[in-house]
This record gives structure tokens, C-alpha cells and sequence, in this order.
């Protein structure tokens, strides 16, 4: 990025400068957990400040170089130094909310901070005042021992990249060897464990898999050690592979299923960031973005082909994400490629809000993007406790619904309710097609058809039970969508508690196909016996247990 374009970006947020607090601020996007502040409200963030900092120093405009000392100190100061704390080494995310009031607080500030503040002290020393250099190696310490007091695993990927590209770092850069040793086995194993799975455990994430990009990345622009950088080289290929053989290039959109994502299309930044990496246009820029802080490496050249044609004009992909000693219970994704159309799904996972369990997209009207989407509401919200099963060949995906008995609500794990007991007054399975001109009909015969662009998705459905209560299927229309819904339960507010005297299915099937091709007519067979859910639709088999699990 040039300097033009950093004090572009400064200038645009500008307005957001708090100089009472030394802190940038912004209004709020809650995700939903960890904290109190409602969504939308102005706060000021800790991670943000840091990452604002960094861009006050690219630019080298000596105001904006003493500003930034300023920042840094105000978030070094908010960070827990007690290291006989439960939360030492951490910051909460907004100045606003301390880290007591938070709920709960999140560890993985240790290593987002952390990697803001090595960086920033590798990459700018020179520029800032004795003092500060060194309250922030002290800081970045607290940090590393905090992640090394965490210690998490392999599977939880970009925070396990992350982790090991400040414990690296600052164990070079400081000579703390204990701490530059425990991050190259952190490294090692992420290697080990990938290798073993055949993909990182948050499989396929637009989100993640790009932060694991930047920290491996980072890796790369701090640490020196030979062996070090070979290892972050092949987890680089990794990466790059999962991205590349998921790109749908006439859409412009990153093909599911996935693990964790915070929005159906690729947001701008994103886009940008693998635009820079590859040279592929992006479909939306973003006015002023911020400057990277970590410089972006080109994709490997073997790989970057991909991102500009597909290998062949249809054909599907499948790829095991999570392996388990038993492979049927192992984790896999399939995702079908069309010139103009992309379609994936995973064999069994949760309707988390970030899971994208099944996902297509395909040229809709006025350039626009159709996205089809299958998701489990509670109350209008994605719930987690609900759970699905598919199976796919190419473009048709037969699927079973059923329930988890005890999984979180809105989140996996942070909201489980204490008595067991979920109170609803809605609870549906919904295909959902987002297209501005979307469209919803009823076939008849327990057939129905979402279509946008050149597309239907047909959608084969039978009555299904939910808690002793026969599923109703239904068309509901919202702003700019369509959907069709299995209504397992609507009315006054009731409680649900997930235990196996009662049964939970919903069976249906979908086809993504050229408007001007009929439904298929294969029939959905299902047969139910010793707490198991057998369905059948033409070639395609699918089992599941018709109860909780």
C-alpha cells in the first residue's frame, strides 16, 4: 500500500480519534457472546486501536508517529499483568467493558494483541521512545506466557497459528528460549496435525483461513530461524490449497462448505486481500481500507492458476477435513464446480451461525450473486443444538435434520441452558435463496422450486417429525429472499427438552439445475427403526439417528 493511500485511510477515520483516551473508535458488531455492549454501540476497541496504530507508524508523518505511541500505551495498560490472574496476559475487547464484566472474557486476546505489539516493535522500534519499548516487550511477555500457560491445540487453527507466531517472535527477538521453543513444536504440530487431517480442523473458512494466511505470514516477516520458515512455508501450500480449489471464479466467491464464516458473500477486504495475493479482480472494493500490518505474500505460483479457471468445465471435489479412527465419523466436505454455478455441503455438523452446512452460489440478475442456504432457527436466530447429515453426488444433496441433546443455543458452547430445557415459539429448517430477483413455488407433491438467474433449486420434501409433531413445509418471502421452511414448531412460547422418547427428522433433497430442466422424479424413501433414520433418493443414501445425540 502506498503512503498516499495510508493517509487516505488516517484521514477517513480521523473523526473516530478519541484524544482523551488515546483510543480509535467505531460502532460495535457484536457476534453474539463473549460480551454485554449491545450491538451498534460506539465503543472503543482494544484491538483495533492497536491495529490503527500500526498504520499511524506506516505512515511516517512524524504527528501521526507521536500518536501512536500514545495509542499503544493506552492499550498496554489495559492489559492483566497479574500472572496468578485466571485472565493474565489478556485485554478485554472494548475499553467500555472491562475484563470482569465481560461474559466470558476471551483468551485469544493474549494473541491478537500480542501479534499487533510484536509486530509493531519489529517492524518500528526505531521510531518510538525508550520508555514504551520497553513496557511493550513486557507486555508482549505477559502475553506469550499467557499463551503458553493456555496452550491450545492444533485444531483450533488461526489462534494455534496465531499463538505460535508471538511465542516465535518474541522468544527471538527477546532470547526467551523456552518460549521461541514451545512455539516451534505450537508450529510443528499445526504442520503434524494438518498433514494428518488433511485440511485444518476449521475447515474451509473464508474468515480463518485467511487470518491463518496472515499469521503464517507473519511467521515468515518476524522469525528468522531456517527451520522455522520451511515449516510455515508448508503450511503456506496448505492454506493456499484449500482456497484455491474453492474459488469459484465467474462468481467471484469462495465455495462451501464452511466451518466459520460471518457472511454468505466474501466480504470486500477479503476480496481484496486475495486479489493482492493473486491478481484476480475483486467484485467490490472498499473505500480507504485499512493497511495491512503483516505485508501480504504472493499465493505459491504453482497454485494461483486456479484462482482464474476452473480445471474443467463441471466436476466435484471432496476433501476430508477432520479425520477420526473411524472414518465415518470423520469430517469431509463435498463441493460441486459449473462454469456458472458452485454448490457444497459437509456430511454432518451443527447450524451454528457460522457454519455454512450447505451453501451454493450462481449468476443471478444485474450481475448480482444468488446464494442458497440451509439453516436451523430458533426464534429467528441459528440454532447450534440442531444438527444436520448430508450426502452428495455432483449437484444433488440429500439431507437429514435431527437434534444434538445438548449443545449451546446461539453459540456452541458459551450459552448451554443450565436446566437442559430450550423455550421456543419457532423452530424451522429453511432453504433460503438471497437474489434480488428470487423467486418461491410450490410444485405440488411435496415439491418445490427456489430459482434467480438461470437456476432452480428444486427441493424434495417429506412430512418429518419434530418432538411428536408432524413438519409442515411452507414458503416465506423476506427482503430480497426466498424461502422454503419445515415449521417444526410455531405458537405460544414452549419448552424443548431433547430426550430420546421422542423422535427428531427432517428429510429432504435438493437439486441445483438449469431453470428449463425438470424435477427429478426419484422418490424420498425412508425407513426408521432401532433409533436410526434411513433415507434413499435415487443413487444417493443417507443415515441418521433419529434421536438426540
Amino acid at each position: 500500500m502506498t503512503k498516499s493511500e495510508i493517509i487516505a485511510y488516517l484521514k477517513s477515520v480521523e473523526k473516530d480519534y478519541d484524544l482523551k483516551i488515546a483510543m480509535i473508535g467505531a460502532p460495535f458488531h457484536s457476534p453474539g457472546y463473549h460480551t454485554r455492549v449491545p450491538d451498534g454501540t460506539y465503543a472503543h476497541q482494544t484491538r483495533g486501536s492497536l491495529n490503527y496504530a500500526a498504520a499511524l507508524l506506516a505512515s511516517g508523518e512524524k504527528k501521526y508517529v507521536a500518536r501512536a505511541a500514545k495509542v499503544i500505551a493506552s492499550v498496554i495498560a489495559q492489559q492483566d499483568k497479574d500472572p496468578t490472574s485466571k485472565t493474565y496476559g489478556i485485554w478485554s475487547w472494548l475499553y467500555e467493558e472491562p475484563l470482569e464484566n465481560m461474559s466470558p472474557p476471551d483468551w485469544n486476546w493474549a494473541d491478537f494483541c500480542g501479534a499487533a505489539l510484536v509486530t509493531i516493535l519489529h517492524d518500528y522500534a526505531a521510531k518510538l521512545p525508550k520508555k514504551l519499548k520497553a513496557d511493550m516487550r513486557a507486555s508482549i511477555a505477559h502475553a506469550a506466557y499467557s499463551i503458553f500457560r493456555r496452550n491450545i491445540g492444533p485444531g483450533y487453527t488461526n489462534i494455534a497459528l496465531m499463538g505460535a507466531a508471538v511465542t516465535l517472535a518474541a522468544g527471538e527477538m527477546f532470547g526467551l528460549s523456552e518460549i521461541f521453543e514451545y512455539g516451534k513444536k505450537r508450529l510443528t504440530d499445526m504442520l503434524t496435525h494438518t498433514e494428518y487431517h488433511g485440511s485444518f480442523n476449521e475447515y474451509n473458512s473464508p474468515t480463518y483461513t485467511v487470518v491463518a494466511i496472515e499469521e503464517i505470514n507473519r511467521t515468515l516477516h518476524l522469525v528468522e530461524d531456517p527451520a522455522v520458515r520451511r515449516i510455515a512455508g508448508k503450511l503456506a501450500v496448505h492454506a493456499w490449497t484449500m482456497v484455491a480449489e474453492h474459488y469459484h471464479p465467474a462468481t467471484g466467491q469462495w465455495s462451501g462448505p464452511h466451518s466459520r464464516a460471518y457472511s454468505d458473500l466474501l466480504k470486500p477486504g477479503t476480496q481484496a486481500y486475495l486479489a493482492e495475493a493473486t491478481g484476480i479482480t475483486p467484485r467490490e472494493r472498499e473505500n480507504n481500507p485499512q493497511p495491512p500490518m503483516v505485508p501480504v505474500l504472493p499465493c505459491p505460483a504453482k497454485i494461483k492458476a486456479r484462482f482464474f479457471r476452473l480445471p474443467s468445465a463441471a466436476f466435484s471435489i471432496n476433501r476430508r477435513f477432520i479425520r477420526q479412527e473411524d472414518d465415518a465419523k470423520s469430517t469431509y466436505g463435498t463441493t460441486w464446480f459449473s462454469e456458472d454455478a458452485t454448490i457444497g455441503s459437509v456430511n454432518q455438523d451443527m447450524f451454528w451461525a457460522q457454519r455454512r452446512v450447505l451453501i451454493g452460489y450462481w449468476k443471478a440478475k444485474d450481475a448480482a450473486v444468488a446464494v442458497l442456504r440451509l439453516r436451523f432457527l430458533h426464534d429467528g436466530k441459528d440454532f447450534c443444538t440442531a444438527r444436520v447429515v448430508n450426502t452428495q453426488n455432483d449437484n444433488r444433496i440429500l439431507s437429514v435434520t435431527g437434534v444434538f441433546r445438548s449443545n449451546g443455543d446461539f453459540h456452541p458452547n458459551l450459552d448451554k441452558p443450565a436446566d437442559g430445557i430450550y423455550r421456543a415459539e419457532d423452530l424451522r429448517l429453511r432453504y433460503e435463496l438471497t437474489a434480488p430477483d428470487a423467486q418461491a413455488r410450490d410444485l405440488g407433491g411435496g415439491v418445490f422450486a427456489l430459482s434467480a438467474g438461470g437456476r432452480t433449486a428444486y427441493i424434495h420434501t417429506t412430512p418429518g417429525t419434530f418432538h411428536g409433531e408432524t413438519v409442515r413445509w411452507e414458503i416465506t418471502k423476506g427482503d430480497g429472499s426466498c424461502c422454503i421452511d419445515a415449521v417444526a414448531y410455531q405458537g405460544p412460547r414452549k419448552e424443548f427438552q431433547f430426550t430420546p422418547e421422542h423422535a427428531y427428522y427432517i428429510v429432504s433433497g435438493l437439486t441445483l439445475a438449469q431453470s428449463n430442466e425438470p424435477p427429478v422424479k426419484d422418490v424420498l424413501a425412508i425407513q426408521c427403526a432401532k433409533d436410526v433414520c434411513r433415507t434413499t433418493w435415487g443413487s444417493l443414501t443417507c443415515s441418521s439417528p433419529s434421536g438426540p445425540v
